[in-house]
């Protein structure tokens, strides 16, 4: 039930600002650049709140999640706030005025922090697929590479989320590398320009030769 009223929360807030539905938004654990982790320093620019509509982080302002006794421990220069089970921050609005950072790696997009394996923090970065895709293909191919050559990753990439959705993605080489809101404009322009397109190809992994461009569902 929980699950579903954040992803309705989430759908709510993404809908109003990009053209989004619930099968557009993804998750994505965070471990390639996060690692294990007992402990996390968290910042964020613009409102964030709770799903309760709380807001415990203030904007410009470190903050330490650290596990202590089951529980999520929310530490800044003043307060304490423990939560049972997660941690769920939502922007008030979803733009690139709205950024999360954790350990000095900025996401757009709500961020859920679960408790793995007893101990560790993990972060759980949920965002539109397009703007997820922004920021993959320049970390699977090399963003200096032409826009045609960036296309037919876009179109790879979006292929291969489309077709593992029911999977626990996360942001490692075991999916495909996802480098958070860290865009470069040739990439992103190679995504907007093959919104909605998908391809055929003959490998699964994300950085296959493309064979045939199709467009549609």
């Amino acid at each position: 039930m929980k699950r579903l009223i954040l992803l309705l929360l989430f759908v709510s807030i993404f809908s109003n600002h990009v053209n989004v539905n619930a099968s557009e938004i993804l998750k994505v654990k965070l471990k390639n650049y996060i690692g294990d982790k007992e402990e996390l320093t968290i910042q964020v620019k613009g409102r964030f709140t709770t799903i309760n509509g709380i807001e415990v982080i203030s904007e410009g302002v470190e903050h330490i999640l650290t596990v202590k006794k089951g529980s999520i421990l929310l530490t800044n220069q003043n307060d304490k706030t423990m939560f049972n089970d997660s941690l769920v921050l939502i922007p008030d609005v979803y733009d690139e005025e709205h950024v999360i950072t954790v350990n000095d790696k900025k996401y757009l997009g709500a961020m859920e922090f679960i408790i793995e394996d007893g101990k560790y923090i993990r972060p759980v970065n949920q965002i539109p697929i397009e703007d997820y895709l922004k920021g993959v293909v320049p970390f699977e191919v090399y963003p200096s590479w032409k826009l045609e050559t960036l296309k037919a990753q876009a179109l790879a990439a979006r292929t291969y989320t489309m077709t593992h959705m029911d999977k626990e993605m996360d942001d490692t080489i075991q999916f495909q590398v996802y480098g958070g809101y860290e865009w470069f404009e040739q990439a992103s322009k190679a995504v907007d320009e093959t919104k909605g397109e998908k391809s055929l190809h003959l490998k699964i992994s994300p950085s296959m030769l493309i064979i045939r461009q199709v467009t549609g569902e």
